[in-house]
């Protein structure tokens, strides 16, 4: 069976700090304002976050970005790539342009040598159609289901794509923010674990869908609800890890931390050691999380 979690990730450091502009439509989490010396402190953010992972025992690969193409969304690899553990790794279509120069020749070398075995979905691109990696789809890798909210970055076309290579079924559906917008990826309003599941369910809004979604998620594993609020502070852009010696970790931001009630922390500690880590500039300029900013290597 495959394993829900790994202990080695890929983090890319940034050089830039600014809202990337071709972003801004599609995520309501991010704004448009950059704070004056903001690059410094993201770069200790990231340094923080990354020295805590190592510190709990989680390989960490870093890679520096490169100031040309620039690209402001580099932190966030997750969405362009991801690996399995027969040594493949997908290509994902973006839909920014500016976020699909993320693919730069050194990481795509560092890809092709550690997983050799390459499915390329970039050529969705040029018929206008999106499947932003982990962060479309939640991946539920012990019984082989996707979860992913439908939005602008998450086609039903890609989707299918993406089962037929990797063997997967699909459990697409609508969801939406407070204000009716569709959510633009599926990771900031669920996380899977080995044995959690945290979702905010009202984000679903078909009764139907939800109850069967929240059923089958339910059968495995202990459900952890979230509201709106806490999606918003981060609480479900959060991802379990574990150690070299298999102990689980669950890395979630400060942010999302002070916004869970006593409850909802107790049930996520019962599943791993909690690692918080302080992101704030980064969820404020580049809204996303520490789960986005984590692209796993399985």
């Amino acid at each position: 069976m495959s394993q829900q979690t790994t202990n080695s990730i890929l983090m890319i450091r940034p050089v830039v700090a600014m809202p990337n502009p071709q972003t801004l439509e599609t995520n309501a989490f991010q704004t448009s304002v950059t704070p004056r010396h903001a690059l410094p402190a993201i770069q200790r953010e990231f340094d923080g976050a990354v020295e805590q992972l190592r510190n709990h025992g989680i390989e960490v690969t870093v890679i520096l970005d490169s100031p040309w193409p620039e690209t402001p969304d580099a932190m966030f690899p997750n969405n362009w790539f991801s690996t399995t553990s027969n040594g493949r790794h997908y290509l994902y279509p973006m839909l920014a342009e500016n976020r699909r120069t993320e693919r730069k020749p050194n990481l795509l070398e560092f890809l092709t040598s550690n997983y050799p075995e390459l499915i390329n979905l970039t050529t969705f691109e040029e018929r206008g159609l999106f499947l932003e990696g982990t962060g479309s789809m939640v991946l539920d890798h012990l019984h082989q289901i996707a979860y992913a909210a439908i939005s602008p970055r998450t086609s039903p076309e890609v989707l299918e794509a993406w089962a037929q290579h990797s063997g997967y079924e699909i459990r697409s559906f609508e969801a939406v923010d407070s204000k009716g917008k569709a959510i633009y990826h599926t990771n900031v309003m669920l996380s899977i674990g080995t044995k959690f599941v945290a979702i905010v369910s009202e984000s679903i809004p078909n009764e139907q869908i939800r109850k069967e979604l929240l059923d089958e998620l339910s059968a495995n594993r202990e459900l952890i609800e979230l509201s709106y609020g806490q999606m918003g502070s981060f609480c479900a852009n959060i991802l379990e890890l574990q150690s070299y010696d298999g102990t689980p970790k669950i890395v979630l931001s400060v942010t999302a931390l002070e916004k869970l009630n006593q409850i909802q922390k107790q049930k996520l500690e019962e599943f791993g050691e909690l690692i918080p880590v302080e992101v704030f500039l980064i969820e404020v300029i580049g809204g996303g999380g520490i789960r986005c900013m984590i692209a796993e290597l399985f």
